[in-house]
């Protein structure tokens, strides 16, 4: 039976992205790709609500055009791999399920998004 792992990758580009992966990651460098499925771009944004500074992550698929949600990553592109947090591992799996109920196109656009959080 295969084991698939939630994981959080930071790319030397600067990306982060959460992932699905068999490869527990451990020796990862000793491989030359690392096969991911689903990868989810995150991104942080900061906003003043008067004198607190608040803190979001925005989840977003990150290869759009990709015909297939199957991707190897380099892994001398790869700066650190991660295990994720629990409530992140449920906000990426709704994240999906949403993905997948709609007809293939983005749930949205991140500008959208941004404006939403602003008001």
């Amino acid at each position: 039976m295969q084991t698939n792992y939630c994981k959080f990758v930071k790319l030397v580009n600067g990306d982060e992205i959460i992932v699905t992966t068999d490869n527990d990651c451990i020796d990862y460098k000793n491989d030359r790709y690392l096969s991911v499925v689903d990868p989810v771009e995150v991104r942080s944004m900061q906003m003043v609500r008067g004198p607190h500074i608040v803190e979001t992550h925005i989840m977003q698929p990150w290869i759009r055009m990709a015909k297939d949600d199957i991707v190897q990553i380099p892994t001398d592109n790869i700066l650190v791999i991660v295990d994720v947090k629990d409530d992140i591992v449920d906000q990426y799996t709704k994240f999906l399920y949403q993905q997948q109920d709609s007809d293939g196109s983005a749930q949205g656009d991140i500008e959208e998004l941004i404006d939403d959080l602003i008001e």
